[in-house]
């Protein structure tokens, strides 16, 4: 823009009234990359205040806005400087606004409206390159509104065309998208493994962990057990995509087990946004069923579990969560009753609870009680039915018994083993940090002794750590890593009140029995005679192909 070009307008347009007020010239450049690369568009916007002295305005009088640089034009929500624009209109305090082009004050039809509507009120003019422009003028005001809207239409043709591109990469399964931990991009764009054997067995010890203990939580309570710790990658700053390793959360766990990458499936579309009420208005990440993902190519990464197994994980995930009006029982919470969750009333169908609030510990129906105030509906003493509960279990898989105690020794061996790996392979980590420290000390020169004194500190403290996890290793030997004798083979035995399981693994046995045929509910119901105590239990059978211990 030029005073020639704007001189016609000036005698018409610019009164005096205009020239005691402020001239703001306001800069914006829409990402932070632009600010950094296109210097010259900036340079260009600022020199919009000689503009402003030709016009007329004293330098004093003149005003630059340039807090919202790297700032999108499509919300006011975070740009500071055009809520001061704004603000400065509304006080009646400014004269001309001077862009280089409309487009710079919003892309957002809203707020580009507002704004002419102010400077109408407030008598404010709009220069860019184009011309100058009195909001006051029908005419003005109508080549105003629809340079905004070419504006915003071509924005919407810019997103348009980006994400159509984005949407096509992305049915190829080409897509970047952000990796978790376990994966690596190679400079080609290719996916692999990480190569650290480390990270690839505790990822393998999770879901295995997972198979056989059907909670996250339980996972997690493994994971402490033993001190394994989950590798994490630095996703930003100057130690991007450095390993390193944390006690796992149960939100890590969960993540890690709700990934379709690990299964080698490339997913688009797992979370929506949609705006909350609110002022300012709130965008809210929501995360989308299974069936509603956008895209889905399986086979794209190299998996660490299958497709099938992925599914299956996610269906156990969902059922952990206690839904009565869908039928799902929940995990297996804590506490000495086996049924625990899964034992329906026969008279009234209700789902029964457990009490131990006393020394005498029952299953009892309380729903028209607390409901209705009526009398207990039923209760059974918690030992005689967990204990029929039991031995109709054992008769419903002897005849695979003897094939379910030997996979389930085979399983505690692979456990065993798998542990023992993660000590030999945290040992090998360790070792590796001494000897690293140990060049890094020889490489420097030992009369730097400000150099030098903090390399020894590091490198005796490396050999500390191999100390503790050596001493740590071989107490773990002797104890959890110890493996089976010939004598201790034959007592293993898969029973809910056997010291070898915990109590959550016997209540998933009901559940979960290893045969084609499993138990998933219980139905008692009391004798007509309300003062006897004599119940029957009757187990209701189903389909269920899981093989659990």
């Amino acid at each position: 823009m030029t005073a020639m070009s704007l001189s016609l307008h000036r005698e018409s347009r610019i009164s005096a009234q205009h020239l005691t007020r402020t001239a703001l010239v306001y800069v914006r450049q829409s990402t932070p990359k632009q600010v950094a690369q296109h210097q010259e568009s900036t340079r260009r916007q600022y020199l919009l205040a000689e503009t402003a002295q030709h016009l007329g305005w004293p330098q004093p009088r003149i005003a630059v806005i340039d807090d919202d640089l790297g700032l999108s034009g499509t919300s006011s929500t975070q740009r500071l400087g055009f809520q001061r624009l704004v603000a400065t209109i509304s006080l009646g305090e400014v004269g001309i606004i001077l862009v280089t082009e409309v487009s710079r004050l919003s892309r957002l039809n809203s707020d580009w409206h507002r704004v002419i509507e102010l400077c109408a009120v407030f008598e404010t003019l709009i220069a860019d390159e184009d011309g100058l422009y009195d909001p006051r003028d029908p005419n003005d005001r109508l080549v105003l509104g629809l340079k905004g809207t070419l504006f915003s239409a071509e924005l919407h043709i810019l997103r348009a065309r980006m994400r159509g591109g984005l949407l096509t990469k992305a049915r190829r399964g080409a897509l970047a998208l952000r990796l978790p931990v376990g994966y690596r991009r190679l400079p080609d764009g290719a996916v692999v493994q990480d190569p650290d054997e480390q990270v690839r067995a505790t990822l393998g010890i999770l879901f295995d962990q997972f198979t056989r203990l059907k909670t996250a939580r339980g996972v997690q309570r493994f994971f402490a057990q033993h001190q394994l710790q989950l590798p994490r990658y630095v996703q930003s700053g100057p130690d991007a995509g450095r390993l390193y390793w944390a006690t796992p959360t149960y939100q890590m766990i969960h993540l890690t087990l709700a990934n379709p990458a690990y299964a080698g499936v490339f997913v688009y579309g797992r979370r929506v946004q949609r705006a909350q009420p609110g002022d300012p208005t709130q965008i809210h990440t929501h995360r989308r069923p299974l069936d509603e993902w956008e895209i889905v190519v399986p086979n794209v990464y190299p998996g660490y579990i299958t497709e099938a197994q992925y599914y299956a994980n996610r269906q156990t995930l969902t059922a952990n969560r206690y839904n009565f009006a869908q039928r799902r029982p929940g995990a297996p919470r804590e506490g000495r009753g086996l049924v625990v969750g899964i034992v329906l009333c026969g008279r009234c169908g209700r789902r029964m609870t457990a009490s131990y609030g006393s020394d005498h510990h029952v299953y009892h129906c309380r729903r028209e009680q607390m409901t209705y105030d009526l009398p207990l509906c039923q209760s059974f003493p918690l030992q005689h039915l967990d204990a029929a509960v039991r031995e109709a279990f054992f008769v419903a898989i002897q005849p695979a018994r003897l094939e379910t105690i030997l996979t389930a020794l085979d399983a505690v061996e692979q456990e065993r083993l798998a542990l023992d790996r993660q000590w030999q392979l945290k040992l090998e980590r360790a070792r590796y940090a001494v000897g690293l420290a140990q060049r890094q000390y020889d490489a420097c020169d030992p009369d730097n002794r400000l150099v030098a004194r903090a390399l020894e500190t590091r490198w005796n403290a490396a050999l500390l750590a191999v100390q503790d996890l050596e001493r740590d290793y071989a107490a773990a030997r002797r104890s959890e890593l110890a493996p089976l004798s010939p004598t201790d083979r034959p007592n293993r035995r898969p029973c809910g009140d056997s010291p070898t399981t915990c109590r959550r693994s016997g209540r998933r046995q009901p559940r979960r029995p290893p045969t084609a045929s499993g138990c998933c509910g219980w139905s008692f119901r009391r004798s007509p005679s309300r003062s006897r105590t004599r119940a029957r239990a009757a187990p209701q059978w189903q389909s269920c192909g899981a093989v659990v211990w």
